[in-house]
């Protein structure tokens, strides 16, 4: 009941405030991508939450979540690490830049093989279009870069589409949602 309390004066503050991009506000949200490696894709999701410590410039943090299946073969990759995000003028619509480096682990099983295990890093570099669709909440459209690095194999990159989903909150309603806990 508490969860979805909360969860309910999170999008009562998303209906009735201003676009927050301001010295510090904050932003919640994540993305659903698909990317293309080589001859392989995936879908992706990247929960993320940040921190305006200057005006239009975000930091934060996102998690990546990964998941295909292509024949006999499953694939699951997670990672954690932090972004930037740089915004620029507008008011209903903010272009921005996005950057983010995540470490990474990946699990590969097929059947009747041994399951492969590897680690190293995610990087993604891209630009994107905010759509408030009201003071508070915006659809973000974004195009990029996304490049893996595992330990012991060659980079592997390719274009990245993806689609966000943000809640722009102002340090005020901030302090309203932790005096609810």
């Amino acid at each position: 009941m508490k969860q979805l309390s909360t969860l309910t004066l999170l999008f009562f503050l998303a209906f009735c405030a201003q676009a927050q991009t301001e010295k510090g506000d904050w932003l919640i949200g994540g993305e659903l991508g698909f990317n293309t490696v080589k001859s392989n894709s995936s879908f992706q999701f990247t929960p993320s939450a940040g921190w305006f410590f200057l005006k239009n410039v975000a930091i934060g943090a996102n998690a990546e979540i990964n998941f295909s299946k292509t024949g006999d073969a499953k694939f699951r990759a997670f990672g954690i690490g932090p972004f930037v995000r740089i915004y620029f003028p507008g008011d209903r619509l903010k272009p921005f830049v996005r950057g983010s480096i995540n470490t990474r682990s990946e699990r590969t099983e097929v059947t009747g093989f041994a399951t492969n295990k590897e680690n190293g890093i995610t990087y993604f570099l891209g630009a994107g279009l905010a759509i408030f669709i009201n003071e508070n909440v915006a659809l973000e459209p974004i195009a990029g870069y996304s490049s893996t690095n595992l330990k012991g194999r060659d980079p592997a990159g390719g274009f990245a589409l993806r689609i966000g989903f943000q809640v722009y909150l102002n340090n005020d309603q901030m302090q309203v949602l932790k005096l609810k806990k």
